[in-house]
């Protein structure tokens, strides 16, 4: 699938992109050896919460993807995954519990989901 694809389906931009058998390169853009072995597309939301609530966030950026819904299932159906990662940055609390309705939701619509917790500073 291309990236442009996928960003014209659901209507965001890609902040990260790259099609199977592109030459590969680094994130500043130098070439490196081989090609991509597959398609990946990102698309980046950052919300900054001031307590230690989070899944509020998780819920309004499932509102926006629901109506792609025939989108993932595509995806899924051709050998595709689709996944939300959510990345934790700093060294502050969070905590908060993802309700069985909004798991549930992530199931319907057939995506993973990965959390990524980085403690140091990120350049």
């Amino acid at each position: 699938m291309d990236p442009a694809d996928i960003s014209s389906a659901l209507g965001l931009v890609a902040h990260n992109s790259h099609r199977v058998g592109d030459l590969r390169k680094t994130p500043k853009g130098t070439p490196l050896a081989g090609n991509y072995r597959d398609t990946r597309w990102r698309h980046c939301v950052e919300c900054s919460v001031t307590d230690q609530w989070y899944a509020a966030e998780i819920t309004r950026l499932l509102d926006r993807l629901e109506p792609h819904r025939a989108f993932f299932a595509d995806v899924k159906s051709t050998g595709g995954q689709a996944c939300i990662i959510i990345q934790f940055f700093g060294d502050g609390y969070l905590s908060d519990e993802i309700m069985p309705s909004t798991l549930a939701r992530l199931v319907e619509l057939g995506l993973g989901l990965g959390i990524e917790c980085f403690t140091g500073s990120q350049s």
